[in-house]
């Protein structure tokens, strides 16, 4: 018996030692928790986004840190209506010395003005808040934007020009990252071939003011995402027949509707993907090839 009750209290005290430790936090001095961005940008399809926040100074213990929510006159984002918070409080270790507020956005079909939320530290335990104390997130409308709505799922078919049969692919349109050189300039279609890595290079040019805009296949477009293995290194590029010959010089035009759920091409015009070496850049052969081209929106 009094050997249990000695392991008892043993146990106690390893269960307060442990409590104990969970509720440490930084006694070190000037240790400064903010922000680390004043303001973010982001569009209403991006879904899963981080807010960072950091520490300055030499902490020698975790820091805890909650955040608030509010809505930012004259376009407020609303908190479970136009975004999601994972967690206001997060705790940020000694070592990693940042941690980030979790954010989903909301997307629906709606246009609409872009919507404006603030996130603010409202309390530190371990740290003085410092500035900035609060990130300004504006969502961004993607409805009202022609470059964001081509953007989706698609079905292509075509014809092979060899052999004349229907082909039907799943294509995933995207833009490259919003702080690429080529965003806002070019699109692609993912999924060629069946394959993920394989595209439709498109190139866009838009009229911001009047919401018109162009799309167009270039030729002489990378059509792959890496480096293939034809025997020796080699890449996909978009060619086509310019006065009968083959080029990588030139372009084919697109049509699209109204509602950007169609797109289509002048039904005899070939669209084909050479081989290239890389990074010499020499001609082997085509690799593939349609016409008759059509793209439809599934979402």
């Amino acid at each position: 018996m009094k050997l249990y009750k000695i392991l008892m209290m043993a146990l106690a005290v390893l269960g307060l030692s442990a409590c104990s430790d969970d509720n440490d936090t930084n006694t070190a001095g000037n240790v400064t928790v903010c922000m680390e961005q004043a303001e973010i940008s982001v569009r209403e399809s991006r879904g899963i986004f981080n807010i960072p926040v950091k520490l300055t100074g030499e902490p020698n213990g975790p820091v805890r840190v909650t955040v608030k929510v509010e809505e930012v006159a004259p376009s407020p984002a609303m908190a479970d209506v136009h975004y999601l918070v994972t967690s206001q409080n997060i705790t940020i270790s000694a070592d990693d010395k940042s941690g980030y507020i979790e954010i989903k956005t909301v997307d629906n079909t709606e246009e609409n003005e872009a919507r404006v939320f603030n996130v603010t530290i409202e309390s530190a335990e371990g740290a003085t808040i410092g500035t900035p104390a609060t990130t300004t997130v504006t969502i961004k409308d993607d409805d009202s934007d022609p470059y964001i709505k081509l953007c989706g799922t698609w079905t292509f078919t075509a014809l092979d020009p060899w052999e004349d049969t229907e082909i039907s692919y799943t294509l995933k349109m995207e833009t490259p990252p919003a702080d690429d050189d080529y965003y806002g300039k070019e699109l692609y279609a993912y999924g060629l071939e069946g394959e993920s890595i394989l595209y439709l290079p498109f190139t866009y040019k838009g009229n911001e003011e009047t919401g018109e805009f162009s799309l167009t296949i270039d030729y002489g477009q990378f059509m792959t995402t890496s480096i293939l293995n034809f025997g020796f290194n080699g890449v996909l590029v978009s060619m086509g027949e310019v006065d009968g010959k083959l080029s990588t010089s030139g372009k084919l035009n697109c049509e699209v509707n109204s509602d950007m759920t169609e797109i289509t091409f002048n039904p005899n015009d070939v669209l084909y993907g050479g081989v290239f070496t890389y990074p010499d850049m020499e001609y082997k052969g085509l690799y593939t090839g349609f016409y008759s081209m059509k793209l439809v929106k599934v979402q």
